[in-house]
């Protein structure tokens, strides 16, 4: 104001932050100008004040709104730098196993040796994939739980056998201490197995050699409370409150050989916010062990015991099967798996040669790929729809895309590529 009476400027313009009568705090834009006479004489000074705290919030978010996309961009490299991590690490060995068991000739103990590597990795391949494929479908909001009445102690003890690979790889003391009473939920059996499972080895991971892991299953009248326990690294207090947000641990990971991807503790959280519960981290800091704690509503008060699926011929029925994949190592190595199961297999690597080879063996079972080069697996149960005989053929959708994006009326199943051949063959009996 002082260099507008003064002559120094004609014009000024400022945003300032200002109190209205009533209290209320806003900004401001003010518009300074000078009016003066003929001979330059002061006359008055116009200024005009215009609210602008709308548009200044607006660019305050819009502000933050860059820096967090920034931040996700960042969060997002690191990631792909550590699924590509990731990805190597199994890979590798598979591809020293396939090494050793070309010049094995006839060492059994080798093959052996190679053949139970080889197992190992690709389970470990199959979780990373899946883990993906889980991540999408829930930020997605697609994934759906089939839900049933399920004694808790049940998951517990599907969880720590599903685990005992790593347990005993790391050498770890694990004690389980189960409720003496069912302890009975609405939920997903194969989701809850897989939060159990995940924590489980979260702890594994994070505890040195020789730890301690402990699990609990507890809970009153409204509430099931399931702990697991750990003397393992700890977490620092600034990671806690982040701990299960998707990608949060890129950073931490890239130094570490064990570091994971990030998916498992934010698949945890969804999973059991889709099961009305909630998921607490507890840690004292860097080397004082973590404490990770879930909560679920109770049930109703009947539960079956859930028994995992064998993976068996014993009692098959030797099934006629139509195969379509136009990936040859798919194609073949299911043909001979099959094959191998007692099953008589048709293998083709084209859609429009379906339906013909279909009307001449009257198979029992067709297994589409979705990707077929010249007519979609979509589109060949179209056309399999239409066939008289169709209800006595089941019908199996195989691809690595999510089952959201399959037409499942059109199939009686669906098999993601790459699924342990348990699940196949559970379909085949």
């Amino acid at each position: 104001m002082q260099a507008l009476i003064g002559g120094d400027v004609e014009r000024s313009r400022s945003h300032n932050r200002n109190l209205r009568k009533d209290g209320e705090v806003l900004w401001c834009a003010w518009y300074n100008s000078v009016l003066r006479d003929a001979d330059g004489a002061l006359i008055s000074v116009l200024s005009l004040a215009m609210d602008v705290t709308d548009r200044r919030q607006l660019e305050a978010d819009l502000r933050l709104q860059v820096e967090r996309l920034a931040e996700a961009d960042r969060r997002k490299d690191e990631f792909l730098s550590m699924l590509g991590h990731e990805l190597r690490n199994p890979l590798a060995p598979i591809r020293n196993a396939l090494s050793v068991m070309r010049l094995a000739d006839d060492d059994k103990a080798r093959i052996d040796w190679a053949h139970q590597l080889i197992d190992r990795q690709t389970g470990h391949l199959e979780r990373i994939v899946d883990d993906l494929l889980d991540t999408a479908r829930i930020t997605n909001g697609t994934i759906e739980l089939r839900t049933e009445t399920v004694d808790l102690r049940s998951i517990v003890r599907e969880a720590v056998d599903a685990t005992q690979g790593i347990i005993a790889a790391r050498g770890h003391l694990l004690e389980v201490d189960l409720s003496a009473r069912p302890v009975i939920v609405e939920g997903d059996v194969t989701r809850l197995v897989q939060v159990m499972a995940n924590l489980i080895n979260n702890a594994a991971k994070y505890t040195d050699d020789g730890g301690r892991i402990q699990v609990a299953l507890d809970g009153d009248a409204g509430t099931a409370r399931l702990t697991v326990t750990d003397n393992g690294r700890g977490i620092e207090p600034e990671n806690l409150v982040s701990i299960f947000e998707i990608f949060r641990q890129g950073r931490q990971a890239l130094d570490r050989a064990d570091g994971g991807l990030g998916l498992g503790l934010p698949l945890v959280k969804k999973l059991v916010e889709m099961h009305g519960g909630t998921v607490e981290a507890e840690s004292g800091g860097v080397g004082q062990g973590s404490r990770f704690s879930v909560q679920l509503p109770r049930g109703a008060s009947q539960a079956r015991e859930t028994v995992a699926p064998a993976e068996s011929a014993a009692g098959m029925t030797a099934k006629r099967v139509v195969l379509a994949d136009d990936n040859p190592d798919v194609a073949k190595s299911l043909e001979l798996f099959l094959g191998a199961l007692g099953h008589e297999v048709w293998s083709l690597s084209t859609g429009e040669s379906v339906a013909d080879v279909v009307a001449k063996v009257h198979p029992d079972v067709v297994i589409l790929d979705i990707g077929l080069p010249d007519v979609d697996g979509i589109e060949v149960a179209r056309r399999l729809a239409e066939l008289p005989d169709r209800r006595a053929m089941t019908v199996i959708a195989l691809s690595g895309y999510t089952e959201q994006a399959i037409h499942s009326a059109l199939f009686d199943a669906y098999l993601l590529k790459g699924t342990n051949t348990k699940e196949l063959v559970r379909l085949l009996k």
